[in-house]
Parts: C-alpha cells; sequence; structure tokens
C-alpha cells in the first residue's frame, strides 16, 4: 500500500512537472507570436511612413541657396504654400518681396493670379495687373 502511495505520489509529480513544462512552451508560444506581432505592426508602421514621405516630402526649413532670400521671406513663401498657393518656391518668394513682406496683399495678389489665370486672360507671357 504504501509503495502504492508512493507510486502515485511520483506520477503525480511527473504529471505537474509536465504540465508546467506544458505551461511554459504555451508561454514561450504567446511570446512569439505577440513579438512577430509586434514586429509586423512596426514594419506595417515603417512603410506607411515611407509611403506618406513619398507624397508629402519634409517642408525644408531653410531656404534653397538659389532663391536668396532670408528666412522671414522663407517662412512667408511655406505659409503660402501651406494654404494652397503651389510649391513654385521662386514664384512665391518673388509675390511676397513684390508686397515687401506683407502676407495678406500676397495672398490677394496671388489669389488675384488665380483667378485671371482660371477665367484664361492674359495668355502665357503676357503679364497681367494685379
Amino acid at each position: 500500500m504504501e509503495r502504492r502511495a508512493q507510486l502515485e505520489a511520483e506520477d503525480l509529480k511527473k504529471a505537474q512537472k509536465l504540465q508546467e513544462e506544458e505551461n511554459l512552451r504555451a508561454e514561450e508560444q504567446r511570446m512569439r507570436e505577440e513579438h512577430d506581432a509586434l514586429q509586423a505592426a512596426a514594419a506595417a508602421e515603417a512603410i506607411a511612413a515611407s509611403a506618406y514621405s513619398l507624397v508629402h516630402p519634409p517642408k525644408p526649413t531653410e531656404p534653397p541657396k538659389e532663391l536668396n532670400v532670408d528666412q522671414p521671406t522663407w517662412e512667408l513663401v511655406l505659409q503660402l504654400e501651406e494654404m494652397g498657393f503651389g510649391s513654385d518656391y521662386r514664384k512665391l518668394s518673388k509675390v511676397v518681396r513684390d508686397h515687401r513682406q506683407d502676407l495678406t496683399s500676397a495672398i490677394e495678389a496671388l489669389a488675384a493670379e488665380a483667378v485671371v489665370a482660371e477665367a484664361g486672360v492674359g495668355g502665357e507671357g503676357v503679364p497681367v495687373a494685379v
């Protein structure tokens, strides 16, 4: 009887040890899956950021050397670009300089130019008074 109890106790310990090992394997598998999911999410985020940067390249913080404009003029040019007046920095910087750094009058001039262009008045190369 004592031997039988001893065998049952050993069997119970073996079963517990097997269960612990199975639990560890399951936990390791869960951790691997979680790690893989995190890596996939990070890769997807990197791809999305890369695609976004292709469609929306970062705005330069410094003006291109060929424009020969100061920082305040450049900041006004970037504001006009963000307002939807295009990304022709040369044209925008000229408008800002022509209107002596007055953003409101530069906006008015660009808006008037857009209206004239939309109406088809003043063909190419013909200056239109604004």
